[in-house]
This record gives C-alpha cells, sequence and structure tokens, in this order.
C-alpha cells in the first residue's frame, strides 16, 4: 500500500460521541500542514444521529462494527483501513492541546519509533499511566500507592520509557505492520503495553515527548464498573502469561484477591 498521507487518525468510539465534536476539532486545529485522515470505529454509539453528523462535519471515515469488538481489535480494523505513514490512535474522550508535528519530528528523525503524550485529566494535573515502567508483580503493588506520572512536569527534555498509553499513541505504520498491530486477545486493557513490550524486543524506541499534550476527560464512567474490572483482570493475568516468569504468575493468582480487598477498601 502506498502511504500518500502524513498521518491516519484512529479513534475507537464506544458510547462517546458526546466527545467527539471536541476530539475531531481538535485534530484539525493541530494538524494544519499535515495530510490526515480520520477514522471512526464505532464499537457501541448511543446516538446514531449525532456520530453520523460529527462524521460528516469533520469529513471523517465511519466504520461501524455489529457489536463491541473490544479496543484492540477496533484499533486494528481501523489501521487496517489506514493510508498513513504514521499511525495516532487517539480515544474520543480527549483533545489534543499540542505536540503533535514535534512528535512526528521525533519519529522521522528515528529518535523514537512510538510516541505517548503527556496525558492530563479531568483535574488538569498528570494523568496516572501515561508511560510507565514495564509491570512486574512488585511495581503492581508500587504503582498503586503513586500520585501521578509526574517526571515530565520539570523534565523539559523528551523521556524514554517502556510503555505509553494508547490513549494518544502514535506509532510510525511499518512499525506497527511489523508487530502485527495490537494483541486482539486483550479487549481492552494492557493492549498497548503488550504493543510496546514486543516493539522493544525488536529494538524499537518508546518515549513521551513534553511538547505532545493531550487532555482527558476519561470517559471510563461509560463503562460499568464490574465490566471494567473484569476486563482489567482478565487483561492483567493475560499479561503476566505472555511476558512474566511462571513464579509470578502464580503469586499474582493467590495475592489478586487480597490486593484488591485492601485497594477497595483503602478508597472507602
Amino acid at each position: 500500500m502506498k502511504h500518500n498521507i502524513d498521518l491516519s487518525v484512529v479513534i475507537v468510539n464506544y458510547k462517546s460521541e458526546s466527545y467527539l465534536n471536541k476530539c475531531l476539532a481538535s485534530i484539525k486545529n493541530n494538524t494544519k500542514g499535515l495530510k490526515t485522515e480520520i477514522i471512526i470505529v464505532d464499537n457501541l454509539s448511543l446516538n446514531k444521529n449525532l456520530l453520523a453528523k460529527t462524521v460528516k462535519k469533520y469529513d471523517a471515515k465511519l466504520l461501524s462494527n455489529k457489536k463491541n469488538l473490544g479496543f484492540a481489535k477496533a484499533c486494528n480494523i481501523g489501521a487496517s483501513h489506514s493510508k498513513g505513514k504514521h499511525l495516532l490512535f487517539l480515544n474520543p474522550d480527549t483533545k489534543i492541546i499540542g505536540g503533535i508535528l514535534s512528535s512526528l519530528r521525533y519519529l522521522l528523525d528515528g529518535r523514537f519509533d512510538i510516541v505517548g503524550a503527556r496525558l492530563i485529566s479531568s483535574e488538569e494535573s498528570p494523568q496516572r499511566f501515561a508511560y510507565e515502567k514495564f509491570f512486574t508483580l512488585v511495581g503492581l503493588f508500587q504503582n498503586k500507592l503513586k500520585k501521578s506520572d509526574s517526571k515530565l512536569d520539570v523534565n523539559k527534555d523528551e523521556l524514554q520509557t517502556d510503555w505509553v498509553s494508547a490513549a494518544a499513541m502514535i506509532i510510525k505504520m511499518n512499525v506497527f505492520n511489523k508487530l502485527n498491530g495490537f494483541d486482539e486477545s486483550f479487549f481492552m486493557y494492557f493492549e498497548d503495553q503488550d504493543l510496546c513490550m514486543r516493539s522493544k524486543l525488536l529494538g524499537y524506541l518508546v518515549g513521551v515527548v513534553p511538547e505532545y499534550k493531550v487532555f482527558h476527560y476519561e470517559g471510563i464512567a461509560l463503562i460499568k464498573n464490574s465490566d471494567r474490572v473484569a476486563h482489567y483482570n482478565q487483561s492483567l493475568y493475560k499479561y503476566f502469561r505472555k511476558h512474566r516468569p511462571i513464579f509470578e504468575q502464580i503469586i499474582l493468582k493467590l495475592l489478586k484477591p487480597i490486593y484488591d480487598l485492601i485497594f477497595q477498601d483503602a478508597k472507602k
């Protein structure tokens, strides 16, 4: 396939069409001078009329699934219809503040192959797990005690990291293809960490560019908490089976119920 487009933006919509207007407007405002296409993969929309109007307003391409196929599979579907040299996977409940051009320069210069954003939460503070070290058994507990990923608050330079969130991930199309995309066995959660793990095993570089900032409204509330927890745990176990030693997998199985109880009680 000939890639005559600079950037393909793939957005997976799940009950989030009310956020899309701000998201797509921010894409247009931050990609001036670039040949850009926007592809929306609809896993489940609540208001199809609103979705259709928004798609038409921003000249986006709409791919509608008959059911919710999960985040990873929907991203791969969007990527398979993309013609860009680079892919931007972007959550619908986000608004790009700036830094797309800077991020592409890092990719074109070969400094990184995958770039993540500084995600800012609804409280206008750094969002947790915008980027991190790969999860280990010890790290799983340590991460619960951290308030935020704050390294880039004081660091004016780019940061090489293990993985970046797929809420606003930019990746070279050729790298994405070599990795065969996201592992579709992850319905949601950990698909980004798994992708970055596989990329690093092939020698690709993952980083965060300070100028690349994205406001994340976190429309996660649209997903039932019980479903969210079930998907998270399922993906966590799958990630450990793929990438962590057997003894960590066994200990995780034994300690996860206690872990959930401790941190659930801590929220009360």
